[in-house]
């Protein structure tokens, strides 16, 4: 068997030598080298950081919202929770309801945002996207065939 590096993702073990040494080297161009990993680990690093920035010395490549969890769950809480998930083509909202910190019922609807309207300036209309959906959601409308009145429809 053909020995690789621990860098040398993805790994590939077969009993068939010439077979692996075949593949290898055809998917050789996708192998990143170590100094590679560190590179590419180090550039997304500094954009998250630039794209975290209140003012960045520079434009990040990405597109962040700073958010944060003010304290971890505890185990115990009851009740009705929603998260929210703006991610780089879907709007995602979940419900969790809540006993003695278990969940006993979840729901999770994902809606598909625009190219329009999550590429360009940071508008009213990206960020109204989000309300607009959870409104649908909060009042049960969310599986209803919206396309006509121009709102969003959860892809399930």
């Amino acid at each position: 068997m053909v020995k690789m590096l621990p860098t040398d993702f993805p790994g590939l073990t077969l009993k068939d030598t010439e077979r692996q040494k075949k593949i290898l080297e055809l998917v050789s161009p996708l192998i990143l080298t170590e100094t590679q990993q560190v590179k590419m680990r180090e550039v997304f690093l500094d954009e998250m950081r630039l794209g975290l920035a209140a003012s960045p010395e520079k434009k990040s490549s990405l597109l962040m919202e700073n958010t944060f969890i003010p304290e971890l769950p505890k185990g115990t809480e009851n009740g009705e929770y929603l998260s929210l998930d703006l991610g780089g083509t879907n709007f995602r909202v979940i419900y969790v309801l809540l006993e003695k910190g278990k969940a006993k019922k979840e729901m999770v609807d994902f809606y598909h945002v625009p190219q329009e309207k999550r590429l360009g300036p940071v508008t009213s209309s990206l960020t109204s996207w989000p309300s607009v959906s959870l409104t649908l959601y909060t009042k049960g409308t969310s599986r209803v065939d919206t396309l006509n009145s121009g709102l969003p429809s959860p892809s399930r």
